[in-house]
């Protein structure tokens, strides 16, 4: 049995309305059902990447702010990029920034304090060179243990622990621009279809567990199994390796639980 296609009479506003609808298809989700994920991936990088230097560039002519920061390079390229990871979240990126900046201006005062001989030759010695290391590991440590994990806020530590942070203010500046950043990501993202969290992402801060040889151990593997759990695997599995015995396969989790009410 043939059908007939019935041809519908639209009025001019469904016309209008079908044809602004297909202007979804310019859409990042639409595009990556249509064309190589891999390249729309690199093209949406590269406009967001320039638009937003472009906003910070024009933000810092009307002001005469120094709004362009070089740390700000691989916070961009991270946020619109891995928007889905946590270390890309508004929080980790500002509060990240903002940790770094202050540890490293901590550190220079510092180094101002109790070596002055490196402030006034403009050299970098080995004085320099401690205080830059250290305000780069103080600031990795804080961020693991407060969750607010940006690498690019290392570079930031490293800038202002080495002067590049002379005037107080820059600090704020800095901010202002991340503020930007994130305002356009925000924007940009959710015109793409892209999920983009307003402030923290729902994943939680914690970096991701770390693959050993013994398995993998970190957060997100304690997060899996319950914590008294992971800790009597630990302690059989170290007990095996100072015994020298062999660690039998793991079982799954219908296994263990079988095995627990036995």
């Amino acid at each position: 049995m043939k059908y007939k296609a019935r041809h519908v009479k639209l009025s001019f506003r469904e016309r209008l309305l079908w044809k602004v609808g297909k202007i979804s298809r310019l859409r990042f989700w639409y595009l990556t059902t249509r064309f190589d994920s891999h390249i729309l991936s690199a093209l949406y990088v590269l406009v967001n990447s320039t638009v937003s230097m472009i906003i910070m560039g024009m933000a810092a002519h009307f002001t005469a702010w120094p709004m362009i920061f070089p740390s700000l390079g691989p916070t961009t390229f991270l946020i619109f990029y891995a928007a889905s990871s946590p270390m890309s979240c508004p929080r980790n990126s500002l509060m990240g920034h903002v940790l770094g900046g202050i540890v490293g201006m901590i550190c220079f005062s510092l180094s101002n304090l109790f070596f002055p001989e490196h402030a006034t030759s403009g050299s970098f010695n080995l004085a320099a060179l401690v205080i830059v290391g250290l305000s780069l590991g103080i600031t990795g440590m804080v961020m693991v243990l407060s969750g607010l994990l940006h690498p690019p806020a290392a570079s930031t530590a490293m800038m202002a622990a080495m002067g590049l942070f002379s005037k107080w203010y820059y600090l704020p500046v800095l901010v202002c621009a991340l503020g930007l950043l994130c305002i356009q990501a925000i924007i940009m993202h959710r015109l793409a279809g892209v999920k983009f969290p307003l402030w923290a992402s729902e994943g939680g801060g914690h970096g991701p567990a770390l693959t050993t040889i013994i398995g993998r151990v970190g957060k997100d593997s304690e997060m899996s199994s319950g914590r008294h759990e992971k800790e009597k695997m630990y302690s059989d599995l170290a007990a095996r390796l100072a015994a020298r015995q062999k660690i039998p396969p793991q079982k799954g989790k219908k296994q263990r639980a079988e095995s627990g009410s036995k």
